[in-house]
């Protein structure tokens, strides 16, 4: 059994024909299913992961057959993933729980569709085309370190051409003290030639290298006495499997029906659908009260981030 649905749509409704079926066959009456309670839940065909467990579904009279159909209508939140699903309806009544269909496989295809009114104003994207995001680091201008090249500087060292220097030393006339003041020999000083050399002056230009600090990424404690919302989730079924839970949740923001959350209940943090509606506590104190870590659009993209522990 197959049924075709375009992503963000809400129609078409889902409908299955209602028939338990014991070992003749038998149609149950409205008296029958009066006070019934109906449930739709989707799977992945591929993975058997949980997208959606327990949503609200209604039964509508089929006035050409005479009989009933289960309805389930598509929400735009869980229209939004493109892909192939495996459906089942659950209705528990006084007479026990009946699970259908019995003798097919609903196969729900949930189609990409290019007329989405939430793509006003923003670029459309392309069936199966990712768009990863990454962490540009914007450059930090770092100076090209420059080994240093020795430049010679050509200091100008005067060349003193060794010359005999005379010094002129005046003889002081003889007094009439006739007193012989010896004459002083002038000294031929010869003065080495020093040679101008180029010496190459290692100028060292020095280099600022910026290196880029890491920041830390600070980890924000949630203090659940602080949360906003406070619930009490009767029905809260782990996406990797398992028996639902009821617990005390804090929330920075609404849950509602539907919800997929990550929480540590004890053990690590897991993913949990709220599968029955929260209650809203009033002002008070409740222990334990366990913090919503993230919100997620459905299971599969909760155990990215928190995958399934393997036993």
């Amino acid at each position: 059994m197959e049924f075709f649905i375009r992503k963000n749509s809400t129609l078409p409704k889902l409908m299955v024909e209602f028939i338990n079926e014991s070992r003749v066959g038998y149609h149950q009456t409205a008296q029958d299913l009066s006070g019934a309670t109906i449930t739709f839940s989707m799977t992945y065909e591929d993975t058997g992961i949980i997208r959606y467990a327990n949503l609200p579904a209604t039964l509508e009279f089929d006035a050409s057959t005479g009989g009933y159909n289960l309805v389930y209508q598509y929400t735009k939140k869980t229209s939004a993933k493109p892909g192939r699903f495996i459906g089942q309806f659950t209705v528990v009544n006084d007479r026990g729980t009946s699970v259908l269909p019995v003798r097919e496989v609903l196969y729900i295809n949930i189609l990409e569709s290019f007329v989405d009114s939430s793509t006003c104003c923003k670029p459309f994207k392309l069936p199966g085309v990712t768009i990863t995001p990454s962490n540009t680091v914007t450059p930090t201008p770092t100076p090209t370190p420059v080994t240093p090249t020795p430049t010679p500087t050509n200091t100008p060292t005067p060349t003193i051409t060794p010359s005999i220097t005379p010094t002129n030393t005046i003889t002081p006339s003889i007094t009439p003290t006739n007193t012989i003041t010896p004459s002083i020999t002038p000294t031929n000083t010869i003065t080495p030639s020093i040679t101008a050399t180029n010496t190459p002056t290692n100028t060292t230009t020095p280099t600022c290298t910026i290196t880029p600090s890491t920041t830390p990424t600070i980890t924000p404690t949630i203090t659940p006495s602080q949360l906003p919302y406070k619930y009490e989730v009767g029905g809260m079924v782990p996406c990797c499997g398992g028996s639902s839970v009821t617990q005390f949740i804090g929330s920075n923001t609404p849950l509602n029906l539907g919800d997929i959350i990550s929480v540590n209940l004890g053990g690590g943090i897991k993913c949990y659908n709220i599968v029955n509606s929260p209650t809203l506590l009033p002002p008070g104190t409740y222990s334990p009260i366990f913090p919503v870590v993230n919100i997620y659009l459905d299971c599969e993209t909760c155990i990215v981030t928190y995958p399934c522990l393997i036993t």
